[in-house]
């Protein structure tokens, strides 16, 4: 009963939630599957599990250290989710029936540690720390290619983890 949110996102088609659950396995519950990170699926009063997508299942590994997601959004143009892995520096594309669609690297420097979906642009935005871990910086990818379309540096700390734009005003990146 419970998780660690990393991530959180509202599905606009039904007004369900949609969650990183970080789910670190630790040395003293032996990295038991009841601490596995996953995606899950909540009611629009967030009184109800509707799902859940372990990570296990989508064939994504876990260790001790970075288990989990650190981040969650829903591309509104194809109606899939995509998740950040600090772990892995990957970004996944997956159904909200739990396949896997697609896998890519995060061509950024530091670990992805936040993830929204810019739907004007129709790019994934994703946060770092910089190399002094001083900074926050935001960027914009090609979700196709992942490739950098720009970036903005923010004096503020890098732990963030929840980024977020605005359907109805995309001019703004709430961290």
């Amino acid at each position: 009963k419970g998780f660690t949110c990393t991530g959180i996102v509202k599905d606009t088609t039904d007004g369900t939630w949609w969650t990183g659950n970080y789910g670190k396995p630790s040395s003293s519950t032996g990295g038991s599957t009841n601490f596995a990170a996953s995606i899950v699926h909540l009611s629009a009063d967030f009184s109800t599990l509707l799902g859940q997508i372990t990570f296990a299942s989508l064939g994504i590994t876990q260790n001790l250290t970075l288990a989990g997601p650190q981040g969650v959004t829903i591309d509104t143009a194809t109606n899939t989710l995509w998740v950040a892995s600090p772990e892995s520096n990957a970004l996944y594309n997956v159904s909200k029936a739990g396949a896997l669609l697609a896998t890519i690297s995060a061509p950024i420097t530091g670990n992805v540690n936040g993830l929204t979906y810019d739907p004007v642009a129709d790019q994934l935005v994703t946060m770092t720390g910089d190399s002094t871990g001083a900074n926050v910086v935001i960027s914009w990818l090609n979700k196709s290619t992942c490739a950098v379309v720009r970036t903005i540096t923010v004096g503020f700390l890098w732990f963030q983890d929840h980024l977020f734009i605005d359907p109805l005003d995309p001019g703004y990146v709430y961290m």
